[in-house]
């Protein structure tokens, strides 16, 4: 399950399943109460949604941040739309 956020600047996931173009990463990522976690690598991951029609397309998202303590797995609508979605 993904939870669209708002205030998300990034994509994070807390499983690695189905990623690919996978890169290491090692930097700090603050969230939204201040406190900071790993980032250890990203990815890109596939999606299947329905769109407003009720159609299953596939939705790629990029340099999803893979940060195995974080809580779920967040979808950045900010960067969505950054990059041509219509939400």
């Amino acid at each position: 399950m993904w939870i669209g956020d708002s205030g998300a600047t990034l994509h994070f996931t807390n499983g690695n399943t189905g990623m690919f173009n996978i890169k290491k990463c090692n930097f700090d990522i603050t969230v939204g109460n201040q406190e900071t976690t790993k980032c250890t690598k990203m990815g890109d991951i596939n999606l299947k949604l329905k769109n407003s029609a009720g159609t299953t397309v596939t939705v790629t998202l990029s340099n999803v941040r893979y940060v195995p303590t974080f809580i779920g797995n967040l979808f950045s609508i900010p960067t969505a739309m950054a990059n041509g979605a219509e939400i």
